[in-house]
């Protein structure tokens, strides 16, 4: 049986549709919507299927075709669909989708819109703009082309609006993060996001994809962002830091060589599901996580990790429970770490968490947890290489 999961674009309705064809010797073919898209994150794929990610088809004559004729807001602004036609078009301020727009390349390597100087952004100097930005708009799309931030632009990709859909796009260059979100329904999908988060002006290293919500938000965060099909390296950060935003799915995605504190960092996050991943993360990579000394280190020692779930306090909006890890490759210094601050309290840490199957091979610590076995909210690890040989568990501290 093939699982093939494929996103077809329908300029019709403004977005992309995803489909999935079951396709089998033994049974009828059949067309359902791709159940981990929409509301059930619970169905997995049958024994023995693979997902199969096809590349967008970008050609639309119901696009307009620009191609510098008159200025790209103004294009975007006046149609539904703009196409950005082959070649390195420059721009000194921040692009802004209205609700439903489109805004896609000819080609994602040779559809460039770049930075430019002077940049001047979304005109303040708040530190907010990128290069694409849906400034609270809803159900936006941005798909097949390069975003070349330049070293210039803070984001590549932003950032408030809900439901905005980025598919098939390179995101480079960003001063901090290449996408950043902050509201409900973003899919994150067959993209390439690198060298991003090495001049960002909080001093601070920058994300390939940043997650989070306003710091005045204390209630749960069920943004429940879909990032699916990536590739995301060589930024200054995680490649994915997510700040007490819950209910993602980071699903068949390469990450290498970033350089935080952790490849994958979920902080204060809550029901993620991170699946068939291949994670490597550099043993070098900086171990420090600003502003949260007690999600460093472990038992062998201050490094960083490839993959980190942290919670630090008792919030009841930034727990760090009910995550499930599972059938990853996995590579770094800690392969898998769960901490806390139960220096405090001894259950301000990742409880209720689910572990399973994960290969850490090659990593010096396999997996660390902070909350000891056999009391009530103990992580359920399974079948996961921990100590290098098949279903062995983590090191407690």
């Amino acid at each position: 049986m093939i699982l093939l999961s494929i996103y077809w674009p329908a300029f019709i309705s403004m977005i992309l549709l995803p489909i999935t064809l079951f396709i089998s010797h033994d049974q009828p073919s059949k067309v359902y919507n791709d159940l981990l898209i929409g509301n059930d994150a619970s169905l997995q794929p049958p024994t023995g299927a693979f997902t199969l990610y096809l590349p967008l088809i970008s050609k639309n004559e119901d696009c307009f075709q620009w191609h510098g004729q008159i200025p790209l807001q103004t294009a975007v602004d006046q149609n539904l669909c703009v196409q950005i036609q082959t070649g390195v078009w420059t721009t000194t301020v921040q692009i802004v989708l209205q609700s439903g727009h489109i805004l896609l390349g000819e080609d994602k390597n040779a559809s460039i819109l770049r930075a430019a100087s002077p940049w001047t952004g979304n005109g303040t100097s708040n530190g907010a703009e990128a290069v694409v930005h849906d400034n609270g708009s809803e159900n936006s799309t941005i798909a097949n082309f390069t975003i070349d931030a330049n070293n210039l632009s803070t984001f590549g990709v932003g950032a408030h609006g809900t439901g905005t859909t980025v598919d098939s796009v390179k995101i480079i260059n960003a001063k901090c993060d290449g996408v950043a979100i902050t509201a409900a329904g973003w899919k994150v999908l067959n993209s390439t996001i690198e060298n991003n988060g090495y001049s960002c002006h909080t001093g601070l290293p920058g994300s390939g994809v940043y997650i989070t919500k306003p710091l005045n938000n204390f209630t749960p965060a069920f943004y429940a962002p879909i990032i699916i099909g990536n590739i995301i390296r060589n930024n200054g950060g995680p490649a994915l830091d997510v700040d007490r935003v819950w209910g993602g799915t980071f699903k068949n995605n390469t990450v290498s060589d970033n350089q935080g504190w952790a490849a994958i960092s979920l902080y204060s996050a809550s029901y993620w599901i991170v699946e068939n991943n291949a994670i490597q993360h550099p043993f070098s990579a900086s171990p420090t996580h600003p502003n949260h000394p007690y999600c460093m280190g472990g038992p062998s020692g201050n490094y960083a990790a490839a993959l980190a779930i942290c919670q630090d306090t008792e919030l009841s909006d930034q727990l760090a429970t009910y995550n499930s890890v599972l059938n990853n490759q996995i590579s770094g210094w800690y392969g898998i770490r769960l901490i806390g601050n139960d220096e405090t309290n001894p259950n301000w840490v990742p409880r209720f968490n689910t572990i399973q199957g994960n290969d850490v091979w090659g990593s010096t610590i396999g997996c660390i947890d902070d909350f000891s076995p056999n009391q009530s909210g103990s992580n359920i690890w399974t079948t996961n290489n921990c100590a290098g040989t098949p279903d062995t568990p983590p090191i407690y501290f």
